[in-house]
């Protein structure tokens, strides 16, 4: 069972250097489609549970593999939150833009 859960870590961690990989390059589809991978990995992890015994080695990869992934999100959340703020202004802007022209014609 140990094998099983770090090998969902180690997918998670790859998914995660493919969401770095595409918000480096403003690949929104491809930061979607591995998003997507990391939320189903991490289901997967849950639906196995916590429980499970692991050894001083599995205990310390699956801490490395984590550090990983936290620090992949850190640059990912530096890269993409410059852009989410332009984004919600662009539609704040739009829907304003839509009530005037509804109030005023």
């Amino acid at each position: 069972m140990e094998s099983q859960i770090l090998s969902c870590y180690e997918v998670l961690r790859a998914a995660s250097e493919r969401m770095l990989r595409a918000a480096s390059g403003d690949d929104l589809d491809g930061l979607s489609a591995a998003a997507a991978d990391c939320a189903a990995t991490i289901a997967r992890l849950r639906a196995i549970g916590d429980g499970v015994q692991m050894s001083d080695e599995g205990k310390r990869r699956k801490m490395a593999i984590i550090r990983e992934v936290l620090a992949d999100d850190a640059q990912i959340r530096q890269m993409t939150q410059p852009w989410m703020r332009r984004l919600e202004v662009l539609i704040g802007g739009a829907a304003t833009q839509r009530r005037l022209q509804a109030a005023y014609g």
